[in-house]
């Protein structure tokens, strides 16, 4: 029996020690006064980004927050990915009470969902997990999300808060050795102490952001929040990685995915004459293949997105046929139209 009752002990240790020692410092956080009307605080919100020589990435991101209202708080943790190319790898919740009860969210309360409408098709999917009412008053919910992707962008974007005030906000690169990095953070005055660099990591940190209250009319969050504008460009690159290290550099790449896609078939040429027959100047030829083609149907159809795919249009002539693109395909099909009528554009 005593062994037995051992036994039972050693597995409520190992259960306890599951929630991370970085919950446990943010949680012993002092809040400070907030407006009755501010419903929970950030504690802590960090995102680690490991880049691979050859693209592959890893995304760690975990947050730690503790509700200030006595009502209901609407809050998910979540994260998109994109179903061909990455994989959301570990998805982890814990609800820590005021008495300091630990609740940990297993694999049944995470759900997944399609980031598509009903306009479009993606390959997009999202995963997300609520508190519910385990949630109490002063109670933390923590999260932590392990996504992995590959990917030919060298280009990332990481926002330092959502709506909620946040005691602490940081996000580390790493990245291979001899690989450059720069970073800009928007929509915040003084940053100037909020760099730091060791070796191949780069770290950008703030502290004490307000909350971000809604108003009638006014800008969404997403547009205030401070946000981090990041691009890492690679060194010797055996991966076939662009660097994007400005507009030549952009302009080159898009080429390398458009070039082709509109070029012209017995259909585009017999559908341009057919639009311009009673145009007399290029005005007029404009302005009626740009009426065709406002014309054509809209459809997203978003795929191959870390490959580029989300930048490449469909072939003119199989918009043309199809009757319906999203506003590349669209744009890409107008090309094509114009060129067979002698417009270049």
């Amino acid at each position: 029996m005593r062994r037995a009752f051992l036994l039972l002990l050693a597995a409520g240790s190992l259960f306890a020690e599951e929630l991370p020692g970085w919950v446990r410092v943010a949680a012993a956080l002092q809040v400070p006064s907030y407006s009755p009307k501010t419903p929970a605080v950030v504690l802590f919100q960090e995102e680690i980004l490991v880049v691979e020589a050859d693209g592959r990435r890893v995304m760690t991101e975990r947050g730690v927050i503790r509700k200030l209202s006595p009502g209901h708080v609407s809050l998910s943790a979540s994260r998109a990915y994109n179903s061909k190319s990455g994989r959301i790898r570990d998805f982890r919740a814990w609800v820590l009470s005021p008495a300091g009860k630990e609740t940990r969210y297993g694999k049944e309360r995470i759900i997944e969902t399609s980031a598509a409408d009903q306009n479009e098709y993606s390959e997009t999917r999202i995963k997300a997990v609520s508190p519910g009412e385990d949630w109490q008053q002063n109670g933390v919910f923590a999260y932590e999300i392990v996504e992995e992707e590959q990917s030919v962008f060298t280009q990332y974007s990481y926002s330092f808060q959502g709506s909620l005030p946040v005691l602490r906000t940081r996000f580390t690169l790493t990245a291979p050795a001899g690989w450059e990095a720069r970073g800009q953070i928007l929509n915040q005055p003084d940053t100037k102490d909020a760099y730091s660099a060791n070796g191949g990591s780069h770290t950008w940190e703030l502290h004490g952001l307000p909350w971000l209250e809604g108003e009638d009319y006014g800008p969404e969050w997403h547009e205030r929040a401070p946000r981090l504008a990041l691009n890492f460009f690679p060194g010797e690159n055996r991966a076939g990685l662009r660097s994007l290290k400005d507009w030549p550099d952009v302009s080159s790449w898009i080429s390398s995915l458009t070039d082709g896609q509109a070029d012209s078939t017995p259909a585009i040429q017999q559908k341009a004459m057919q639009l311009t027959a009673n145009a007399s100047t290029p005005l007029e030829k404009i302005r009626a293949i740009a009426a065709f083609v406002q014309h054509t149907t809209y459809v997203s159809v978003q795929m191959n997105l870390t490959r580029g795919g989300g930048y490449t249009p469909h072939k003119a002539s199989q918009v043309l046929t199809k009757n319906y693109g999203d506003c590349k395909d669209k744009a890409n099909l107008m090309k094509a139209l114009l060129a067979a009528a002698g417009i270049e554009s």
